[in-house]
């Protein structure tokens, strides 16, 4: 058998002993055939413990009608399977054993339900990207230590970028508007592409496809249109496909700038491309990728505009790079790079 297959194989017996305590406790036979099974391997307790946190995660969204019908449709399998198996005339064409992956599948399909409708915080953790697809069909792609916020109900489907960068394809829903907040900022769209991101005070969004309103919100909630600095144009009316737009917090100001849209996008393959980038904030996203930190210890340094194209959390190759090309100096910590003005001569 397959390394694969056995696990498998565990993942489903483990499914199927969270449903028989589910539907009840276990008799005396039931418990010394658990017990055993326990025995049988260290790894059938590390599976049940997974399945059972599983089972709690339905737990908490058991009043979900889509949750409800699948664990009753497991609880179900469960009782027939357990008829089928000890009845003293079996169908010898449906062996036992060959129903216990299909109760396995309820329950993991459950599981796969509570992620897509419950409203729950979407985040990775450095070095980690994830792609998920909301309730109402839109996919959020977050890059490495970001996290997202949910809200949907029948009117309104509210997202709030709390860390990081996040791109949004919208599902069309002209009855329910997709809101994207970001810092004191709102981006409101019905069915487009777009990616925001949190850096340094500023809330930067790139549009993909179609078009979004940009707006700023003040410490009451009110919001009102952004406009582009030293103009009273709108700034989403002026944001086309392939443009970037850069709004500052604390501000009704901004500044639209084109972009690259192929190498905007590299993030998600994993890989930082810097086009005349200010150093802190290509420091900023390479922490993302990083336990170790690049730290940089003064303005000087910060404000250097750097080039290249870099592997996220390949630390060493950037510090090399810019200790090469520009007047910097490097100290090492154990945790962390510090980036520093050269002394003068």
């Amino acid at each position: 058998m397959k390394e694969s297959d056995g696990m498998k194989a565990r993942a489903e017996e483990a499914a199927l002993w969270c449903i028989r305590m589910v539907d009840g406790p276990l008799d005396a036979e039931g418990r010394a055939a658990f017990d055993a099974w326990l025995a049988q391997d260290a790894a059938n307790q590390a599976a049940f413990d997974q399945m059972a946190e599983l089972w709690e995660d339905l737990d908490q969204q058991a009043e979900a009608p889509e949750v409800l019908l699948h664990r009753a449709k497991a609880l179900d399998w469960l009782r027939w399977l357990n008829r089928r198996r000890w009845s003293r005339a079996p169908d010898r064409r449906w062996p036992w054993w060959w129903l216990v992956p299909v109760a396995a599948m309820f329950v993991l399909s459950a599981y796969a339900t509570l992620h897509i409708f419950a409203a729950r915080p979407l985040a990775t953790g450095v070095g980690e990207r994830q792609v998920a697809t909301l309730e109402d069909g839109s996919k959020v792609s977050l890059d490495a230590a970001s996290k997202v916020d949910i809200a949907f109900d029948d009117a309104h489907r509210n997202l709030t970028l709390l860390s990081g960068r996040a791109k949004f394809d919208v599902a069309k829903d002209r009855a329910r508007p997709f809101s994207v907040i970001a810092g004191d900022k709102q981006i409101v769209a019905t069915g487009t592409s777009f990616s925001v991101e949190l850096l340094h005070g500023r809330t930067r969004v790139i549009l993909y496809e179609g078009h979004v309103a940009i707006l700023s919100r003040d410490s009451d909630g009110v919001a009102r249109p952004v406009r582009l600095s030293g103009s009273r144009l709108d700034a989403g009316s002026a944001l086309k496909p392939g443009d970037l737009l850069i709004a500052f917090a604390g501000s009704d100001a901004s500044r639209i700038e084109p972009t690259d849209v192929d190498r905007s996008l590299s993030w998600e393959m994993g890989l930082l491309d810097f086009r005349n980038e200010l150093l802190i904030d290509a420091a900023d996203r390479l922490n993302r990728y990083s336990d170790r930190k690049l730290v940089i210890d003064d303005d000087a340094t910060a404000n250097l505009r750097i080039d290249g194209v870099f592997h996220g959390g390949d630390i060493k190759a950037f510090v090399d790079n810019i200790a090469s090309l520009y007047p910097v100096t490097v100290v090492h910590e154990a945790d962390a790079v510090h980036l520093r003005r050269k002394p003068a001569v």
